[in-house]
């Protein structure tokens, strides 16, 4: 499973250093020779381990019945690629993956689970700005709700 974050900088060559705790993660199920790149549903971009892949692969079979299949399917695939891990620990980005992100440098690589995220590193911040913290605000809300109704 994929946790955590750590920031990095895509060079000229639209190459970026995976974190070696995200390698660590792939190696140890004996994954280590590249990953899957997909767009996500925001500016970032989803990486995947081989295995991780054919799970997905799966689900998105059992769609097969919807009328919308074919296209959903089609504008997902089209823009995934596969990037083979270099013997520094970088992949290599696609110019169209490096502009929907925001085609900037310096990136979040984020943990999510099954995959992990490439996202520019502002985008990130803030999203992080208006997702978590707005959380956080709603929290401390509810908690002083909750106290107020105790007393």
């Amino acid at each position: 499973m994929f946790f955590g974050k750590d920031f990095k900088v895509v060079d000229s060559k639209l190459r970026l250093s995976i974190p070696s705790k995200f390698r660590k993660i792939a190696e140890s199920s004996g994954e280590v020779e590249g990953f899957y790149l997909a767009l996500g549903r925001g500016p970032f971009i989803m990486v995947f381990t081989r295995s991780e892949w054919r799970k997905l692969e799966k689900r998105l079979a059992h769609l097969r019945g919807r009328d919308d299949f074919d296209s959903l399917q089609r504008d997902f695939l089209a823009d995934v690629e596969w990037s083979v891990l270099d013997k520094q620990g970088r992949i290599v980005l696609t110019k169209d993956h490096f502009d929907a992100i925001g085609g900037k440098g310096d990136v979040a690589v984020v943990g999510s689970g099954d995959h992990f995220e490439i996202w520019a590193r502002d985008g990130w911040e803030a999203y992080r700005r208006e997702k978590v913290e707005g959380s956080k605000l709603e929290m401390w809300r509810e908690l002083n709700r909750l106290r107020e109704g105790d007393s």
